[in-house]
């Protein structure tokens, strides 16, 4: 009777009532009472209040199952919880009334809860509560010291207009805010998930976080996959909704039109996915290998995904209401590809992490950027200066002509550049190591 929302006694049968399976309406199921010498029992009543009355999702929530009844002994309840409505207990019966839930989504939940007497005779109820989305603003940080950052870092957005930089610790489930300019962290943001990667809405009004529900894994395959999207309101700095997806985030991207494309990073072959950026309403997917890093076409008609298991580059057609996949490079790993992709300003060409630069049209070699042997960490693209900004894997950090390809300057001899940031005033760096990393502005010097 693990399922049925009520039993009664008919003579000396037990008789269950339960949703049906798949279907609508409900099924009478009938077995032979235990005790059918123990005299008359009658199923108890189920009852529940719960605190607050309204509440967000930074309140803890208390239902109290106490108000629960049984005519032949109330004292010998025992109760269980399915705090989401979707049929699954989330607790075993227990003879504590009093259940406490924490709710990281905002939007209704239907609570039901199943009252069990000596007897096992249970009855069951519902109460739909809705959850508000907390308005976060954060947490300070007050004893932060300049161009030092005191946290490990994950992944890093830049707000070029506002000179900040949106910075994830996955470990510490923590985003920090560091002005570009001070070089202070501000404040962090703290999650429930683990704050992965992350993409800017083209309008600077929204940062999109990437939360991870566990660790990506190889096993955990597409059609089990979940996770988060956090949204940060850049103007007013301040966590505004949680929206949950049905995919492992790895990668994402969004368009000025609130297309939000999303790549996975468990599973093997599995899924890039299209949501609605402002309801998190799934808009379709398309296969795709596990861990591949994407780049929004300027057009917004295309997203590039760089795959590290076969050292390709695949193009998806975003143009219409969903995902479709498109083609891919004729290369499979001829070429210098590597695990991240970037698209140049004016969607003429692509530039991957191993150094090569590809044609965005046809996915055709161009010209190697960097040395061989030296991969890209990160980069940053100045359109005013017609400039390409390269952290190398060789300790160096490269400036190059955005047209021609070819070297301009360099900075030798930093530790670790992992990130650049990059906004009106500077260029720094992302010197990496753990516990700590630091931030370098740069001053190049001709090679």
């Amino acid at each position: 009777f693990d399922h049925a929302d009520r039993v009664i006694v008919s003579g000396q049968n037990l008789i269950a009532i339960s949703p049906r399976q798949g279907a609508a309406g409900y099924q009478l199921v009938q077995t032979a009472h235990p005790c059918p010498a123990c005299g008359e029992n009658t199923a108890p009543r189920a009852a529940f209040s719960h605190f607050p009355g309204d509440g967000d999702t930074s309140d803890t929530y208390v239902f109290d199952a106490s108000a629960s009844s049984d005519a032949q002994d109330a004292s010998a309840l025992s109760y269980r919880w399915d705090i989401n409505g979707d049929g699954v207990w989330d607790t075993h019966f227990s003879a504590d009334s009093v259940f406490s839930h924490d709710f990281d989504l905002p939007g209704t939940q239907f609570v039901r809860l199943q009252v069990k007497d000596s007897g096992g005779l249970t009855h069951s109820i519902s109460q739909r509560i809705t959850i508000r989305q907390r308005v976060d603003t954060g947490t300070s940080v007050r004893d932060s010291t300049a161009f030092l950052l005191q946290f490990n870092v994950t992944a890093e957005k830049v707000d070029r207009r506002r000179s900040k930089a949106y910075i994830t610790d996955k470990d510490a489930r923590r985003l920090y805010v560091v002005d570009l300019v001070t070089g202070f962290t501000e404040k962090y943001f703290e999650f429930d998930a683990m704050p992965e990667r992350m993409a800017i809405s083209p309008d600077d009004g929204q940062l999109y976080v990437g939360l991870r529900a566990q660790a990506h894994r190889d096993d955990w395959w597409k059609e089990d996959q979940n996770g988060y999207i956090a949204v940060i309101d850049l103007q007013r700095q301040a966590h505004v909704n949680t929206m949950q997806i049905a995919a492992d985030p790895y990668d994402l991207v969004v368009t000025s039109t609130g297309k939000l494309i999303v790549s996975s990073g468990s599973g093997q072959s599995t899924d890039i996915c299209a949501y609605d950026a402002r309801t998190g309403d799934p808009l379709g997917r398309a296969g795709i290998r596990k861990w591949s890093r994407l780049a929004l076409h300027p057009s917004e008609n295309w997203v590039f995904a760089a795959d590290a298991v076969l050292s390709d580059i695949q193009r998806f057609d975003i143009s219409g209401a969903g995902i479709v996949a498109d083609i891919d490079s004729p290369y499979h790993g001829a070429y210098r590809i590597g695990a991240n992709v970037w698209a140049t300003p004016d969607g003429n060409y692509l530039i991957t992490r191993s150094g090569d630069v590809f044609s965005a049209p046809e996915m055709a070699f161009v010209a190697n950027l960097t040395s061989l042997g030296v991969a890209i960490n990160d980069l940053s693209i100045n359109e005013t200066n017609q400039t390409i900004i390269v952290a190398g894997s060789d300790a160096s950090v490269y400036e190059y002509d955005l047209y021609t390809w070819e070297p301009i300057a360099v900075v030798d001899s930093i530790y670790n550049p992992q990130f650049i940031l990059e906004d009106s005033e500077a260029i720094l760096v992302i010197s990496v190591d753990e516990p700590m990393s630091s931030l370098e502005e740069l001053v190049f010097h001709n090679p």
